[in-house]
């Protein structure tokens, strides 16, 4: 992809695949809706194509930014081609060039935590439609992540949040279905699901503030359904130590470093 997208090399060091005004540049180019010419179109859209590629399968770091280039394939800006063609700097420097790559750590299978699933989930308010995060670990590093835009407008973070959960929920239902019938690993004990949104833990566990949550689709609420059974435990984390809030913002230098750490198991 470097070769194709830059022959003649970069003179830059990106740290972390996004800018901070990564969400203005793309509501900026979806408002603006300006065409640019079919080379540079063709080149943005081949070059976010094949980014989301490389995120889906070794870089979860750099999902949220292309998550976000993804919602103005249509319609890109000189600014979001730029944007694209720092998220594959970043990932030539950090994961050809740094070597980076997801290790997982063999344990004794006597150590049931080290076979019990466990994620994180999180959700941006900052946008129109929310930002749904998430990831799942297993052998000491992420087996799944997402990133997703949110089909509806919620009207208060809680309910974002609420939304994060409940799809990161249905992701552990799969996995666990997976590692009891095909790889033999029963799941003897709940899931354990990170959310830093003390309002939504609250909705997930008990039906309250009934009339600010009675618009609420009823997929959405089917994490409560989960805790009830016993398949999901929501536990409550601070922001600063949940990993998957790189699935939804940007985040400063040491921060991202941080939470890239836990996704792929190496030294921060």
């Amino acid at each position: 992809m470097f070769d194709e997208f830059m022959p003649s090399g970069s003179h830059v060091d990106y740290q972390t695949p996004t800018t901070p005004d990564l969400e203005n540049i793309v509501a900026d180019a979806i408002r603006a809706k300006a065409k640019i010419e079919p080379s540079l179109l063709q080149r943005y859209q081949r070059l976010v194509c094949m980014c989301l590629y490389a995120v889906t399968m070794v870089a979860a770091e750099a999902a949220w930014a292309v998550g976000m280039l993804t919602r103005c394939l249509a319609y890109p800006s000189h600014a979001t081609l730029l944007a694209a063609e720092r998220v594959l700097i970043y990932l030539h420097l950090a994961h050809v060039r740094g070597k980076l790559k997801i290790t997982y750590k063999r344990t004794e299978t006597k150590m049931m935590g080290a076979r019990l699933l466990k994620g994180s989930s999180d959700a941006s308010f900052q946008v129109e439609h929310s930002t749904t995060g998430y990831e799942f670990h297993l052998a000491m590093a992420a087996v799944s992540w997402c990133v997703k835009k949110q089909t509806t407008i919620a009207l208060f973070s809680s309910e974002s949040e609420l939304k994060a959960a409940s799809l990161a929920a249905c992701e552990a239902i799969f996995l666990r279905g997976m590692l009891t019938d095909d790889l033999g690993l029963p799941q003897y004990a709940a899931t354990v699901l990170l959310v830093d949104n003390t309002g939504a833990i609250d909705i997930a566990k008990d039906p309250v503030h009934h009339y600010k949550t009675r618009h609420i689709l009823r997929r959405d609420l089917f994490i409560r359904e989960l805790v009830e059974r016993g398949e999901i435990k929501v536990v409550y984390v601070k922001s600063s130590a949940n990993a998957a809030d790189i699935f939804t913002k940007h985040l400063d230098h040491v921060t991202f470093k941080k939470h890239r750490a836990v996704l792929l198991n190496i030294p921060a």
